[in-house]
C-alpha cells in the first residue's frame, strides 16, 4: 500500500487555505506519508501552478490530463455563479458532476487514507479508508475549518490550527511569492523583537 493520503478539498484558493489546519494536522499525525491534491481542471491548474512554491514541503499537487469533455460540461455548470439563484438551484447536478469527475480521474489510484470534503465517495479508488462529509455529524453555524478539523476526530488524532505555508522566513524579504491575479494572502506571523 502506498504511503500517499488523499486530500480532496473544494477547488477555490480560499477553500485550500481553509483546508490548510487539516492538512497540517494529517502531516503531523502521519509523518511517513505525503499528502496529495488532485488536480482535476484548468482553473484549478493555473492556480495551483502559480502557488506550488507556497505549499512546498506541506503537499504536493497531482496534475491529471484534462478530459475536454469533462472541462466543457464543468464550464457550462459554472457559469452561473454570478446569478445566485440560478447556482443555488443547479448545486446537485454540480454535486453529480463533481463525483463523477473524481471518479474518472481518481479511477483505481491507490491510497493509504482519503480525506474527501464533499458528499460523495470515490467509488474506484483503492484505498482502505476514506472519509467524506458524510463522516462528520452536521453542526449548525460551524465554520468551514472546524468542520475540516473534524475528521482529525474522526481518526483519533491531534488537531492544529496551523495556517501557514511552506515559505522560509529568510525567502520572505528576497522573493515576494506569485499569486493568481485578484487575491489578497495575509501573512499572520509573530516575530520575536529584542
Amino acid at each position: 500500500m502506498t504511503n500517499q493520503i488523499l486530500c480532496v478539498p473544494q477547488r477555490g484558493i480560499g477553500d485550500l487555505v481553509h483546508t490548510l489546519p487539516l492538512i497540517h494536522s494529517l502531516r503531523a499525525a502521519f509523518r511517513e506519508s505525503k499528502i496529495v491534491i488532485p488536480v482535476v481542471d484548468k482553473r484549478q491548474e493555473n492556480d495551483s501552478q502559480e502557488m506550488e512554491n507556497l505549499f512546498e514541503g506541506i503537499l504536493s499537487f497531482s496534475y491529471r490530463q484534462i478530459n475536454e469533455d469533462l472541462e466543457k460540461r464543468r464550464l457550462e455548470l459554472y457559469k452561473s455563479k454570478d446569478f445566485p439563484e440560478r447556482y443555488s438551484l443547479e448545486a446537485d447536478k454540480r454535486l453529480v458532476f463533481e463525483k463523477e469527475m473524481y471518479d474518472y480521474y481518481l479511477d483505481g489510484e491507490e491510497y493509504s487514507l482519503a480525506v474527501v470534503l464533499r458528499k460523495f465517495r470515490i467509488e474506484n479508488l483503492n484505498c482502505p479508508v476514506q472519509l467524506t462529509l458524510h463522516n462528520l455529524d452536521r453542526v449548525e453555524r460551524e465554520h468551514i475549518v472546524d468542520r475540516n478539523l473534524r475528521f482529525m476526530d474522526v481518526l483519533k488524532k491531534p488537531k492544529l490550527l496551523d495556517f501557514s505555508f511552506g515559505i522560509k522566513r529568510n525567502e520572505r524579504s528576497a522573493a515576494v511569492p506569485k499569486f493568481p491575479k485578484d487575491y489578497v494572502v495575509f501573512f499572520l506571523e509573530r516575530w520575536k523583537t529584542n
